[in-house]
């Protein structure tokens, strides 16, 4: 059921944390095989560089799933 404090939350996708999130999606299906028409792999690896800073060669989806999720994922606190 939507309430009305639910139906208030906005998703922003121009802020480069969503944009990857739904970069990472596209890029694991890619990984598999799965194809997209409009957007070649090329293209998603060098949104992915754009984003994060660093260059990417054919084929390195899955290293890119990883440099996203290690981006996403914040870092642990030591405890002294």
């Amino acid at each position: 059921m939507i309430t009305k404090e639910t139906a208030m939350i906005e998703v922003n996708p121009t802020k480069p944390e969503v944009q990857l999130i739904l970069l990472r999606s596209h890029l694991r299906l890619y990984a598999v095989g799965m194809r997209h028409s409009r957007m070649t792999g090329k293209d998603l690896l060098a949104r992915v560089g754009l984003i994060l800073g660093k260059t990417y060669r054919r084929g390195q989806y899955n290293q890119a799933i990883q440099d996203i999720n290690s981006f996403l994922t914040p870092p642990k606190e030591e405890v002294a």
